[in-house]
């Protein structure tokens, strides 16, 4: 789970964080990059849930090791 950008109820402090990850995403994969999906399954409303790696490097872990993201199973979600 990461920052979200816009939507009811999204403070500053939470789309500031969010503009913070979405720019290490583009760090690590920029537009038109190869992007590899691992461990692809279906999720809880039928969407594709995967890991994903683009250049050798998880976007994932490197988000969780930035506390620019959350481990997320379902759920209610934590405020940011």
């Amino acid at each position: 789970d990461t920052p979200e950008l816009k939507g009811k109820g999204v403070s500053q402090a939470e789309h500031d964080r969010g503009v913070e990850a979405r720019n290490v995403m583009l760090a690590i994969c920029p537009v038109g990059s190869p992007v590899e999906l691992r461990n692809i399954q279906r999720g809880k409303y039928f969407r594709i849930v995967a890991d994903v790696w683009c250049g050798g490097i998880s976007p994932r872990e490197s988000l969780l090791k930035l506390g620019l993201a959350k481990e997320y199973y379902g759920g209610r979600k934590e405020g940011w």
